[in-house]
């Protein structure tokens, strides 16, 4: 048996697979007590425009980007707390960033500067709970606009700027808060999204120019933002609960998933369980988006680059750009074999149907994990020698086997936990989630599925088998360990050609310090799955 193949398929397999079992913007578990708060996200400027500006100067634009945030109650720049920022592979004006050290409950402004380029984002206290980590967080025209239109809302004095002057007596951090900024927010970019026009679409088109062409919207505002953050702001009405905003959280989402956009669908069903935790739209949605989406981790991502596979953004992958496929199109040739009105107590006790479910499940997911992008080995492999085809096939980052189980233990069962919770809030409640033909991407000859107890079980059941076999695979040491003592570990090549050197390793293939708790973790799971 080759040794590699069966680590590189337990491991890094497993972990694919289980992205496309279901198929941050959301914050995570808070921890107890008053630990510090992380936002992560994105900050996106548009391409400069030179004035007057020579060949030279233009390709001298500065790239440094600075992240500065303001504390709303205090109108001070907060200190202590710890930026980094990255530079996108891709795109020249994106950027990723990480925040940690922020105090909870609080609301906060956070200033990216690039040059003279300058935009804001509103962080609501909300968000920002003991020990949350919370990602997704677009720094960008659209976020700029909401803290504009906040602005205007409020009736602040001309040259007061949110987080950066003391608020005047009479508002308070509450009342921003009241305004709802993260479904206003939500809003202006579904408008985008649909191609809606609106107030809320002109103002972001002016705020981008003013961008641009190097002048801060906020600080400095053209007439035109003026004028059009005025029309915007009196169209603009929150809703009366958080539980209206959480009905209208789920439409945008809906409407972001018929669209191919399951970014932004996401994000929609995280807020929608933020203003409401008990919406079911919500958590069967959000368990959904949230499996999808940990194809857009950047430590998921960071994996599998050292394979050597660019790995495809959530909406490539709904949108059929990419070799994955949309996750959600099997879902129809799975689901129509399954009881359209629920799983019947009498179903329950049927062999004969449960094993007809669980195939049809099983037929969907082997589908999904198949159209996975595979490895395709650098060169040909006939005719050489074991050791040539070996390094040719495991790229010199491979990853080691640790690497792998840190990623699924850290990463991946944390998710399949929280989409789990999610989906048992909704089962045996009488649910059911429409998965429309558009949300498939066959909008013309597809057929709406409408999934409920039914469905919703098989798919617990799944997760958990899941959760199962991950806890199972992260609870031993099955590093390749160095062979020729180079020091490296991932010594893939080498141990094909001796694999008993590897297992006879003393520590290869043993419990590992945390793997008792795993086991139990696993024995858990699969009793979730039985029952």
């Amino acid at each position: 048996m080759n040794l590699v193949r069966f680590l590189r398929l337990v491991m890094a397999l497993s972990t694919v697979f289980t992205l496309a079992a279901c198929s941050g913007s959301g914050s995570g578990t808070p921890a107890a007590g008053n630990a510090k708060a992380t936002i992560a996200g994105s900050v996106e400027f548009p391409p400069v425009v030179p004035a007057k500006q020579t060949a030279k100067h233009v390709d001298a634009v500065v790239t440094n980007v600075i992240i500065k945030v303001y504390s709303v109650d205090t109108g001070q720049e907060v200190t202590g707390v710890t930026v980094t920022v990255n530079d996108s592979a891709t795109n020249t004006n994106t950027y990723t960033y990480t925040t940690s050290g922020l105090t909870p409950n609080v609301n906060y402004v956070f200033k990216a500067l690039r040059g003279n380029q300058v935009v804001r984002r509103y962080i609501p206290s909300t968000l920002v709970t003991s020990g949350a980590a919370v990602t997704g967080q677009t720094v960008d025209a659209v976020s700029t606009a909401t803290v504009i239109l906040v602005q205007t809302k409020l009736n602040l004095a001309s040259g007061t700027i949110l987080g950066e002057t003391a608020l005047p007596s009479g508002v308070s951090s509450a009342a921003i808060n009241n305004l709802q900024p993260t479904f206003l927010e939500t809003s202006i970019r579904n408008d985008i999204a649909n191609g809606t026009a609106s107030a809320n679409v002109t103002l972001v088109t002016s705020i981008t120019a003013a961008v641009a062409a190097s002048t801060d919207p906020v600080k400095s505002p053209t007439a035109a933002i003026t004028q059009q953050a005025s029309t915007a702001a009196t169209s603009y009405t929150a809703p009366a609960t958080t539980a209206d905003a959480a009905v209208q959280y789920v439409a945008q989402a809906k409407t972001a998933l018929a669209r191919q956009d399951v970014a932004t669908a996401s994000t929609a069903f995280e807020a929608a369980l933020a203003a409401d935790p008990a919406n079911k739209d919500a958590n069967f949605g959000g368990a959904l988006t949230k499996i999808v989406m940990m194809i857009d981790d950047p430590k998921v991502k960071d994996i599998v680059a050292k394979w050597g596979v660019i790995s495809p953004s959530a909406n490539q992958v709904l949108s059929h750009a990419s070799p994955v496929g949309n996750p959600f199109t099997n879902w129809t040739s799975a689901f129509q074999k399954l009881p359209s009105t629920g799983l019947a107590k009498t179903a329950a006790k049927s062999a004969s149907g449960e094993r007809n479910a669980a195939k049809a499940v099983a037929s969907s997911f082997n589908l999904l994990r198949d159209s996975l992008p595979k490895f395709t080995p650098r060169g040909a492999i006939a005719k050489t020698t074991a050791k040539t085809a070996a390094s040719t096939v495991i790229p010199a980052t491979a990853p080691t086997v640790s690497d792998m189980q840190v990623l699924i233990a850290g990463t991946i069962i944390p998710s399949l936990q929280t989409a789990l919770a999610r989906l048992q809030k909704v089962e045996g409640t009488s649910y059911s989630f429409v998965m429309t033909k558009a949300m498939q991407g066959n909008p013309v000859s597809g057929v709406d599925i409408t999934l409920n107890d039914g469905e919703i079980y098989a798919l617990d059941t799944a997760i958990n088998a899941f959760l199962c076999v991950l806890n199972v695979g992260v609870s031993y040491d099955l590093d390749v360990y160095d062979y020729d003592g180079n020091g490296t570990r991932n010594d893939y090549d080498k141990v094909s050609q001796d694999p008993l050197k590897t297992i006879n390793q003393s520590t290869f293939f043993t419990l590992k310090s945390t793997g008792a708790a795993s086991m139990t973790a696993g024995l858990t799971a699969l009793q979730g799955a039985i029952t």
